[in-house]
């Protein structure tokens, strides 16, 4: 068990959403789905499953839809990650609550918690645990301070963390709280009786009825870095965030192991080769197997996919795996290709 959470407070299952089609997020999510879409070379999923394992989760259920079978793919029975991960395979979207229920027969008898698979994270998900017992609470939300309460769904809550009130979106001179819902829920199995039917959501369902009925449900703000990876601007937040904060940096994540900082901020994979003349400005990753042309420039925040060819003038670009750049200049974009290709 982890040193900050009593055994009594134990969490040992979780399941992460990952069944959306990620429709702002295209073109993107045209060629991969939502969960696997690399931050720092890492598909953003396995920061969440190894923020689950630091608090002592054990057995994970990922549901899967819009190109599902590449999530199973690549994570496959989550023994990298020193967890158990089995799939729920939807035929249809069933809700965020909806997709739970299928699985009560799973969750029931002990606290679980449940996480978006679309969210980077990396917050004190111990302290949530630890405040959601203590209150003996049905349901707990992390919550995440803002600055602009405008793009999110926000929440009200009392002195004591009491969930009282929720506004969607509102407009900063009509918001009520900055605390964000980040999507990450710890729930108690009496939840169960609120979902009534599938499909069915969490936040437009569950918990205004949870509010209404006057249940010990409760939101804490949580410290660490949240980014919902909901369009192509905050996909890039994400990656620059990461690379800055060095958040790749896990030890359950093997491909780190084989980087080298070989300057501060300059990131370098195992079988990479930089050309002569090669200008590097920090803060930049440049994958495995990755080819950087002689006189090619890079200016970071940058991260270079494994196994890409870089030939030309690049500044603030994430280019995914497996892709060719070959002259000229890209400025503040995205190079993703169709044939991405994740290194293990």
């Amino acid at each position: 068990m982890t040193k900050g959470i009593p055994k009594d407070y134990r969490i040992r299952k979780a399941m992460i959403l990952a069944a959306g089609e990620g429709t702002r997020l295209r073109p993107l999510t045209y060629i991969l789905p939502k969960p696997l879409t690399p931050v720092c070379n890492i598909p953003v999923m396995g920061y969440i499953i190894s923020e689950l394992r630091k608090i002592g989760v054990e057995e994970i259920y990922v549901n899967l839809y819009h190109k599902g079978e590449a999530i199973k793919e690549y994570f496959k029975d989550g023994s990298q990650y020193g967890v158990s991960i089995k799939y729920l395979i939807e035929d249809s979207l069933s809700g965020t609550a909806g997709a739970v229920k299928k699985l009560q027969w799973f969750f029931e008898g002990e606290d679980f918690i449940v996480v978006g698979g679309d969210d980077l994270i990396r917050i004190n998900l111990e302290e949530l645990v630890r405040f959601h017992f203590e209150k003996n609470a049905i349901a707990t939300i992390g919550l995440y301070e803002v600055d602009d309460p405008s793009h999110y769904g926000v929440v009200i809550t009392d002195e004591e963390g009491r969930i009282k009130e929720f506004q969607e979106k509102p407009l900063p001179e009509e918001a009520l709280s900055n605390l964000a819902n980040t999507g990450v829920y710890i729930l108690n199995p009496k939840v169960f009786n609120y979902i009534k039917e599938i499909p069915y959501d969490f936040g437009k369902q569950v918990f205004p009825d949870l509010v209404k009925a006057g249940e010990p449900f409760y939101g804490l703000k949580v410290e660490g870095f949240w980014i919902d990876i909901g369009n192509l601007q905050t996909y890039k937040e994400a990656n620059f965030l990461a690379l800055e904060k060095k958040l790749f940096a896990f030890k359950e994540n093997v491909y780190y192991s084989d980087l080298d900082e070989v300057e501060p901020g300059i990131f370098i994979g195992k079988g990479a080769v930089i050309g002569y003349r090669v200008k590097l400005e920090p803060p930049i990753l440049i994958g495995r197997d990755v080819i950087i042309r002689p006189d090619t420039r890079i200016k970071g925040p940058a991260v270079i996919g494994d196994g890409s060819t870089i030939e030309g003038d690049l500044e603030r670009v994430i280019v995914w795996p497996n892709q060719h750049v070959l002259g000229g200049r890209s400025f503040d974009t995205i190079i993703a290709g169709s044939s991405p290709k994740y290194y293990l």
